[in-house]
């Protein structure tokens, strides 16, 4: 009797939330597009070269990495195994200084990231998981985010 193939892999999940889509709505029109690049990628090649998470030393959560968008820019995000909930993006000091003071609580049944700050204030955000392009491209015009992906 033969077994049946293993269950393939699921695909990561990506997620993004409020505090990521209002710090890339923040930033100048062409880091905006490298944002929205780099999440195109990490979508169509969620294992490609240079999308490896770094741990962030000195971090209260341990699950926060940072990842490069840029030679200037990180993404914040929360990783659990392959998936990860995007929480903030920005200059690599401003970025970092976020991961240091921010410690988080994904339900991602919920749909919500509960975000606490070094100070104790508690801040719930909505998130969305992006599963292709086109929601991806959805979410960034929803909120104002620059890019071409379309």
């Amino acid at each position: 009797m033969t077994r049946p193939p293993p269950n393939p892999r699921p695909e990561p999940c990506v997620t993004v939330t409020d505090s990521f889509l209002e710090s890339a709505a923040d930033l100048d029109r062409n880091d905006a597009k490298r944002v929205s690049a780099f999440l195109g990628k990490l979508l169509t090649e969620p294992t490609g070269t240079g999308l490896r998470p770094e741990i962030v030393k000195d971090a209260h959560d341990r699950t926060i990495r940072s990842y490069r968008v840029s030679r200037e820019l990180r993404a914040v995000a929360r990783v659990e195994g392959r998936d990860a909930a995007f929480l903030y993006v920005g200059p690599h000091e401003k970025a970092y200084a976020w991961a240091r003071k921010h410690c988080v609580e994904c339900q991602l049944g919920r749909h919500t990231v509960r975000l606490a700050e070094s100070n104790e204030s508690v801040r719930t955000l909505r998130q969305w998981e992006c599963v292709d392009r086109d929601e991806l491209c959805d979410l960034l015009d929803t909120h104002g985010v620059a890019h071409e992906l379309r």
